[in-house]
């Protein structure tokens, strides 16, 4: 197996490891804290990755979801973006 192979699992392992982890205090309290992980191969061109993106932001801004986070306890949440791909190697 590639060391490729190893990353997705590597990194859910890694993401199960840290939810376990004794939390930091935030200075806010959140309803939810939301983390997405996403791998931005280079087998994607810019395009697709800007539409990607352009998702996200649009899905995290829509009513329904400011509507839902609005209705929570504090009316907030903290979201981090993280992504991760390995330098195409070239001969």
């Amino acid at each position: 197996m590639r060391i490729s192979g190893y990353v997705g699992p590597l990194a859910g392992a890694l993401l199960l490891f840290l939810c376990f982890l004794p939390s930091a205090r935030a200075q806010e309290r959140v309803d939810v804290a939301l983390v997405i992980a996403v791998d931005v191969s280079r087998s994607m061109s810019y395009e697709e990755l800007r539409i990607q993106r352009k998702g996200y932001a649009a899905a995290i801004a829509s009513p329904e979801v400011v509507r839902a986070i609005r209705d929570g306890v504090y009316g907030r949440i903290a979201v981090t973006l993280y992504e991760w791909g390995r330098r195409q190697l070239r001969p």
